[in-house]
């Protein structure tokens, strides 16, 4: 584990603590993720420009990725003041009638 904190270290992904073997919340996997990121909180002129940003048709992925936040956040944010979500984009609902059913 020591060899692998070294080599992490090294490479850029892990802090000198993680690579002592110490426990780091922001270890990385192997894959470059990271195991338990750290929660972001918007502030609140950061959130009404989210809101803004995403009435002016920006994607609640491309939020996330602008935020450093989860999509889920991002959309925890808009339905809490009240803005619709748009159905994603090429995203049609499947619509079931008795005739087709027949």
């Amino acid at each position: 584990m020591l060899l692998l904190g070294a080599l992490l270290l090294l490479a850029g992904v892990a802090t000198p603590n993680a690579a002592q073997g110490l426990k780091e919340k922001t270890m990385v996997d192997l894959k470059g993720r990271l195991s338990n990121p750290p929660q972001r909180r918007l502030s609140p002129i950061d959130i009404d420009d989210l809101l803004d940003t995403y009435r002016a048709r920006a994607t609640i992925k491309q939020l996330a990725v602008d935020y450093g936040i989860h999509r889920t956040a991002v959309t925890g944010h808009l339905d809490r003041h009240g803005v619709p979500v748009r159905p994603r984009r090429g995203w049609a609902p499947q619509v079931h009638l008795e005739q087709d059913r027949r």
